[in-house]
Protein backbone atom coordinates (compact mmCIF):
# COMPACT_ATOMS: atom_id res chain seq x y z
CA UNK A 1 0.00 0.00 0.00
CA UNK A 2 2.55 2.68 0.89
CA UNK A 3 4.44 1.80 -2.31
CA UNK A 4 1.63 2.00 -4.39
CA UNK A 5 0.62 5.60 -3.13
CA UNK A 6 3.89 6.88 -3.18
CA UNK A 7 4.26 6.08 -6.85
CA UNK A 8 0.96 7.83 -7.43
CA UNK A 9 2.01 10.61 -5.82
CA UNK A 10 5.23 10.67 -7.58
CA UNK A 11 3.47 10.33 -10.99
CA UNK A 12 0.81 12.92 -10.02
CA UNK A 13 3.87 15.38 -9.12
CA UNK A 14 5.91 14.55 -12.13
CA UNK A 15 2.74 15.25 -14.26
CA UNK A 16 2.09 18.15 -12.42
CA UNK A 17 5.98 19.78 -12.90
CA UNK A 18 6.12 18.66 -17.06
CA UNK A 19 2.49 20.62 -17.32
CA UNK A 20 3.72 23.25 -15.49
CA UNK A 21 6.83 23.62 -17.13
CA UNK A 22 5.07 23.57 -20.79
CA UNK A 23 2.32 26.18 -19.58
CA UNK A 24 5.33 28.37 -18.59
CA UNK A 25 6.90 27.93 -21.22
CA UNK A 26 3.98 29.25 -24.01
CA UNK A 27 3.89 31.97 -21.87
CA UNK A 28 7.20 33.19 -21.63
CA UNK A 29 8.31 32.64 -25.58
CA UNK A 30 10.17 35.19 -27.34
CA UNK A 31 13.35 35.78 -28.92
CA UNK A 32 16.18 34.30 -26.47
CA UNK A 33 19.96 35.40 -26.45
CA UNK A 34 22.90 33.98 -25.05
CA UNK A 35 23.75 35.20 -21.71
CA UNK A 36 27.60 35.58 -20.91
CA UNK A 37 28.93 33.86 -17.73
CA UNK A 38 28.42 36.19 -14.49
CA UNK A 39 32.09 37.75 -13.69
CA UNK A 40 33.21 36.45 -9.86
CA UNK A 41 33.09 33.46 -7.73
CA UNK A 42 29.71 31.87 -6.83
CA UNK A 43 28.72 28.64 -4.15
CA UNK A 44 25.68 26.85 -4.15
CA UNK A 45 24.87 24.61 -1.31
CA UNK A 46 21.56 22.25 -1.08
CA UNK A 47 20.23 19.81 1.96
CA UNK A 48 17.09 17.28 0.72
CA UNK A 49 15.59 14.24 2.13
CA UNK A 50 14.81 11.45 0.13
CA UNK A 51 11.72 9.11 0.95
CA UNK A 52 10.51 6.49 -1.24
CA UNK A 53 10.17 2.39 -2.04
CA UNK A 54 13.63 0.20 -2.43
CA UNK A 55 14.18 -3.06 -3.97
CA UNK A 56 17.16 -5.29 -4.68
CA UNK A 57 19.51 -7.77 -3.23
CA UNK A 58 23.08 -7.92 -2.17
CA UNK A 59 24.60 -11.31 -3.31
CA UNK A 60 28.00 -11.80 -0.99
CA UNK A 61 30.36 -14.71 -1.60
CA UNK A 62 33.66 -15.48 0.72
CA UNK A 63 36.48 -15.04 -1.93
CA UNK A 64 34.24 -15.55 -5.07
CA UNK A 65 34.13 -19.27 -4.30
CA UNK A 66 30.80 -21.33 -5.23
CA UNK A 67 28.54 -22.47 -2.53
CA UNK A 68 29.01 -19.70 -0.18
CA UNK A 69 25.91 -17.55 -1.42
CA UNK A 70 22.55 -17.88 -2.64
CA UNK A 71 21.72 -16.38 -6.23
CA UNK A 72 21.10 -13.30 -5.93
CA UNK A 73 19.86 -12.96 -2.52
CA UNK A 74 19.23 -11.85 0.31
CA UNK A 75 16.88 -9.84 -1.24
CA UNK A 76 15.73 -6.46 0.82
CA UNK A 77 12.04 -7.79 0.84
CA UNK A 78 13.33 -11.38 2.89
CA UNK A 79 15.43 -8.85 5.10
CA UNK A 80 12.15 -6.81 6.02
CA UNK A 81 13.45 -4.00 3.81
CA UNK A 82 10.81 -1.96 1.73
CA UNK A 83 11.17 1.42 2.19
CA UNK A 84 14.06 4.33 2.78
CA UNK A 85 14.59 7.76 4.13
CA UNK A 86 17.93 9.40 3.34
CA UNK A 87 19.29 12.62 3.49
CA UNK A 88 21.38 14.37 0.83
CA UNK A 89 23.91 17.41 0.25
CA UNK A 90 25.39 19.22 -2.68
CA UNK A 91 27.80 21.95 -2.95
CA UNK A 92 29.39 24.03 -6.11
CA UNK A 93 31.76 26.20 -6.67
CA UNK A 94 31.52 28.46 -9.78
CA UNK A 95 33.67 30.57 -10.93
CA UNK A 96 32.25 32.37 -14.26
CA UNK A 97 31.09 29.15 -16.08
CA UNK A 98 33.13 26.93 -14.92
CA UNK A 99 32.20 24.92 -11.80
CA UNK A 100 33.21 22.05 -9.44
CA UNK A 101 30.43 19.91 -7.83
CA UNK A 102 30.52 17.68 -4.93
CA UNK A 103 27.74 15.46 -3.26
CA UNK A 104 26.40 12.88 -1.24
CA UNK A 105 23.63 10.49 -0.63
CA UNK A 106 24.09 8.51 2.93
CA UNK A 107 21.56 5.62 2.15
CA UNK A 108 21.26 3.08 5.45
CA UNK A 109 18.77 0.10 5.64
CA UNK A 110 17.69 -1.40 8.05
CA UNK A 111 15.48 -4.37 8.63
CA UNK A 112 14.02 -7.07 10.26
CA UNK A 113 12.51 -10.93 9.77
CA UNK A 114 12.50 -13.92 9.74
CA UNK A 115 13.89 -15.93 7.00
CA UNK A 116 11.28 -17.98 4.81
CA UNK A 117 14.09 -20.59 3.29
CA UNK A 118 17.63 -20.79 3.78
CA UNK A 119 20.17 -18.72 3.21
CA UNK A 120 23.95 -18.52 2.53
CA UNK A 121 25.70 -15.24 2.56
CA UNK A 122 29.36 -14.75 2.88
CA UNK A 123 29.68 -18.30 3.77
CA UNK A 124 27.36 -18.27 6.68
CA UNK A 125 24.34 -20.68 6.51
CA UNK A 126 21.19 -19.36 7.90
CA UNK A 127 18.71 -22.08 8.53
CA UNK A 128 14.95 -21.15 7.50
CA UNK A 129 13.26 -19.93 10.66
CA UNK A 130 15.80 -17.73 11.50
CA UNK A 131 14.88 -14.40 13.05
CA UNK A 132 17.76 -11.81 11.69
CA UNK A 133 18.51 -8.88 11.95
CA UNK A 134 20.50 -6.52 8.94
CA UNK A 135 21.65 -3.24 7.78
CA UNK A 136 22.76 -2.63 4.33
CA UNK A 137 25.02 1.21 3.88
CA UNK A 138 24.42 2.58 0.01
CA UNK A 139 25.93 5.27 0.45
CA UNK A 140 27.13 7.38 -2.85
CA UNK A 141 29.20 10.35 -3.65
CA UNK A 142 29.58 12.28 -6.64
CA UNK A 143 32.71 14.77 -7.21
CA UNK A 144 33.69 16.42 -10.74
CA UNK A 145 33.54 19.24 -13.18
CA UNK A 146 30.54 20.93 -15.17
CA UNK A 147 30.49 23.75 -17.54
CA UNK A 148 26.97 26.18 -17.58
CA UNK A 149 25.57 27.45 -20.39
CA UNK A 150 22.63 29.84 -19.94
CA UNK A 151 20.18 31.85 -22.19
CA UNK A 152 17.54 34.60 -21.41
CA UNK A 153 14.63 35.73 -23.73
CA UNK A 154 12.45 38.85 -23.78
CA UNK A 155 10.14 37.37 -21.49
CA UNK A 156 12.60 37.78 -17.91
CA UNK A 157 13.23 34.10 -18.40
CA UNK A 158 16.32 32.53 -18.26
CA UNK A 159 17.61 29.04 -19.18
CA UNK A 160 20.43 27.19 -18.75
CA UNK A 161 22.45 23.68 -19.53
CA UNK A 162 25.46 22.41 -17.72
CA UNK A 163 26.78 18.93 -18.89
CA UNK A 164 29.08 17.77 -16.51
CA UNK A 165 31.97 14.98 -16.17
CA UNK A 166 33.46 13.35 -12.81
CA UNK A 167 33.39 10.04 -10.96
CA UNK A 168 30.71 8.27 -8.69
CA UNK A 169 31.68 6.40 -5.74
CA UNK A 170 29.74 3.74 -3.75
CA UNK A 171 30.25 3.12 -0.22
CA UNK A 172 28.69 -0.72 0.59
CA UNK A 173 28.40 -1.90 3.55
CA UNK A 174 26.07 -5.31 4.80
CA UNK A 175 25.81 -6.66 8.00
CA UNK A 176 23.80 -9.49 9.06
CA UNK A 177 23.05 -11.41 12.11
CA UNK A 178 20.69 -14.37 12.98
CA UNK A 179 20.15 -16.45 16.27
CA UNK A 180 22.95 -18.73 17.60
CA UNK A 181 26.05 -15.78 16.95
CA UNK A 182 25.30 -16.40 13.11
CA UNK A 183 26.80 -13.27 10.80
CA UNK A 184 27.59 -12.08 7.44
CA UNK A 185 29.57 -8.91 7.31
CA UNK A 186 30.85 -7.45 3.87
CA UNK A 187 32.17 -4.00 2.67
CA UNK A 188 33.68 -2.03 0.33
CA UNK A 189 34.48 1.10 -1.69
CA UNK A 190 34.19 1.32 -5.79
CA UNK A 191 33.90 3.60 -8.07
CA UNK A 192 33.32 4.72 -11.77
CA UNK A 193 33.61 7.50 -14.39
CA UNK A 194 30.31 9.71 -15.13
CA UNK A 195 28.53 11.70 -17.03
CA UNK A 196 26.10 14.14 -16.18
CA UNK A 197 23.65 16.82 -17.71
CA UNK A 198 21.54 19.44 -15.74
CA UNK A 199 19.18 21.96 -16.32
CA UNK A 200 17.49 25.08 -14.77
CA UNK A 201 14.27 26.92 -16.28
CA UNK A 202 13.61 30.46 -13.71
CA UNK A 203 10.30 32.27 -15.26
CA UNK A 204 9.89 35.60 -13.87
CA UNK A 205 8.43 35.31 -10.12
CA UNK A 206 9.23 33.06 -7.48
CA UNK A 207 8.47 29.00 -9.11
CA UNK A 208 11.31 28.02 -11.11
CA UNK A 209 12.10 24.11 -12.62
CA UNK A 210 15.26 22.15 -12.27
CA UNK A 211 16.43 18.70 -13.02
CA UNK A 212 19.21 16.64 -13.38
CA UNK A 213 21.22 12.91 -14.83
CA UNK A 214 23.49 11.58 -13.90
CA UNK A 215 24.88 8.04 -15.13
CA UNK A 216 28.34 6.20 -15.09
CA UNK A 217 30.16 4.76 -18.32
CA UNK A 218 28.51 1.71 -18.95
CA UNK A 219 31.44 -1.69 -19.52
CA UNK A 220 34.15 1.32 -17.99
CA UNK A 221 33.73 -0.27 -14.77
CA UNK A 222 31.93 -2.96 -12.49
CA UNK A 223 29.95 -0.06 -11.22
CA UNK A 224 26.81 1.14 -12.97
CA UNK A 225 25.02 4.27 -11.23
CA UNK A 226 22.08 5.86 -12.52
CA UNK A 227 20.50 8.97 -10.80
CA UNK A 228 17.29 11.58 -12.60
CA UNK A 229 15.70 13.88 -10.54
CA UNK A 230 13.20 16.38 -11.40
CA UNK A 231 12.15 19.29 -9.23
CA UNK A 232 10.06 22.30 -8.45
CA UNK A 233 11.29 25.22 -6.20
CA UNK A 234 9.38 28.71 -4.84
CA UNK A 235 12.20 31.08 -4.05
CA UNK A 236 12.02 32.53 -0.24
CA UNK A 237 14.32 35.23 -0.40
CA UNK A 238 16.82 36.91 -3.04
CA UNK A 239 16.07 38.00 -6.79
CA UNK A 240 17.17 36.21 -9.67
CA UNK A 241 18.96 32.97 -9.57
CA UNK A 242 20.62 34.19 -6.06
CA UNK A 243 18.65 33.53 -2.95
CA UNK A 244 17.19 30.47 -1.14
CA UNK A 245 14.67 28.43 -2.48
CA UNK A 246 12.22 25.21 -1.48
CA UNK A 247 12.11 22.36 -3.75
CA UNK A 248 9.92 19.33 -4.00
CA UNK A 249 10.19 16.68 -6.70
CA UNK A 250 10.66 13.16 -7.44
CA UNK A 251 13.78 11.07 -8.18
CA UNK A 252 14.96 7.65 -9.08
CA UNK A 253 18.33 6.15 -8.52
CA UNK A 254 19.57 2.68 -10.24
CA UNK A 255 22.86 0.74 -8.54
CA UNK A 256 24.26 -2.12 -10.20
CA UNK A 257 27.56 -3.84 -8.78
CA UNK A 258 29.37 -6.81 -10.11
CA UNK A 259 32.83 -7.36 -10.01
CA UNK A 260 35.00 -10.54 -11.75
CA UNK A 261 35.12 -13.17 -9.49
CA UNK A 262 34.65 -16.71 -9.89
CA UNK A 263 30.79 -16.02 -7.96
CA UNK A 264 30.59 -11.95 -8.12
CA UNK A 265 29.81 -9.84 -5.40
CA UNK A 266 26.41 -8.53 -6.73
CA UNK A 267 24.89 -5.63 -5.54
CA UNK A 268 21.48 -4.46 -7.02
CA UNK A 269 19.07 -1.57 -5.99
CA UNK A 270 16.26 0.17 -7.31
CA UNK A 271 15.25 3.00 -5.19
CA UNK A 272 12.38 5.28 -6.28
CA UNK A 273 10.12 6.59 -7.56
CA UNK A 274 11.25 8.81 -4.14
CA UNK A 275 9.59 12.14 -3.29
CA UNK A 276 12.28 14.34 -2.50
CA UNK A 277 12.17 17.83 -0.29
CA UNK A 278 14.52 20.40 1.20
CA UNK A 279 16.74 23.77 0.78
CA UNK A 280 18.85 25.38 -1.98
CA UNK A 281 20.88 28.42 -1.86
CA UNK A 282 22.55 30.23 -4.41
CA UNK A 283 25.37 32.97 -3.08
Amino acid sequence: MLESTLSFCARRLGVSLALGGVLAMSECAGQWAYQPAERGFGVDLGGAMRYGPVDGYVQTPNGGAPGTTSNKRPTFNELGIDSFISPEASLDLHWRAHGLYADGDWVRLDGNSTLNSTLTSHGTTFPAGTSVRSRVQLDSYRVGYEYRLAWTNDGGSLLSFSPAAGIDLLNFDYRLHGEGGLAANRGYFVGSPQLGFGAEWLPPGRFSISGGLFSSLPEVSNLFALSAQVTGGYRLWGQGERGGRLFLGIGYDWLDYKDNQQVPNHVKADLGPMLLFGLHTRF
